[in-house]
């Protein structure tokens, strides 16, 4: 084998062999690199960022007592949030129950309008307890616009151009909103629309991150524009009217 070793070195030449080996290991090569790249998302010498002991709002990082605990933790109790003003009335929230009876429902609505009613009442009196961005402000034009601009940021949506409850989104399975025109929401003070804004009432959420309370009384004040510019509804047959 040494010899023959020596006597190629002398007279080098390619066999048949040497040539299909070649090709064969360049072929070998130019698959394999691409595929190598692609099943290797990223390589690195110091992963001490990407491989950790974490918590994602998704995961479930404990079991405690058959229940498990999901990685968004509540907020303490008497916490002060950062990204939202507090709030100074408790909240009467009554979010839609699968399977719920009637009568049981009928009493949750019930006690949460007494809530906002009692809210409302606070901020209309303006006593001490309303901090000074909960108080409305007067409606001029420039509020005005600012309000249909907001209106048209946040509640066009579901709400529709004119407040009549005919958005792109409730025909795509959501649940209906109020109609602003109507008989019901005309009767509702200013405070009480700015209570349902902050806190939100039945399926509609919180908009309180969406809008801040200037904006929320802006809004407002284009509603009551639009309430002074269209003609209420006709009555639903059936449905009881305030």
């Amino acid at each position: 084998m040494t010899a023959r070793i020596r006597e190629w070195i002398a007279s080098p030449r390619v066999t048949p062999f040497m040539a299909r080996a070649f090709v064969v290991t360049v072929l070998a090569v130019a698959i394999a690199m691409p595929l190598l790249i692609i099943a290797t998302p990223y390589i690195e010498f110091f992963n001490d960022m990407a491989v950790q002991h974490k918590v994602k709002p998704q995961m479930v990082w404990d079991v405690r007592g058959g229940v498990p605990v999901p990685g968004d933790l509540p907020a303490p109790e008497g916490s002060v949030s950062q990204t939202r003003p507090a709030w100074p009335f408790p909240v009467a929230r009554v979010p839609p129950r699968p399977g719920e009876k009637p009568e049981a429902r009928a009493a949750r609505v019930a006690a949460q309008d007494a809530e906002a009613a009692r809210v409302a009442a606070a901020i209309d009196a303006g006593g001490p307890d309303v901090p000074g961005a909960f108080r409305p402000p007067a409606a001029t034009m420039d509020t005005m616009k600012r309000g249909q601009k907001r209106y048209d940021d946040v509640c066009v949506a579901c709400h529709g151009a004119y407040g009549m409850g005919d958005g792109r989104v409730p025909p795509r399975g959501f649940p209906p909103p109020a109609n602003l025109l109507d008989s019901r929401v005309r009767a509702f003070g200013d405070a009480r629309i700015f209570h349902v804004v902050t806190n939100g009432q039945a399926a509609m959420p919180s908009h309180a991150l969406q809008l801040s309370p200037a904006d929320r009384w802006a809004v407002i004040h284009y509603v009551r524009a639009l309430q002074r510019a269209f003609p209420p509804p006709p009555p639903i047959p059936g449905e009881a009217q305030p």
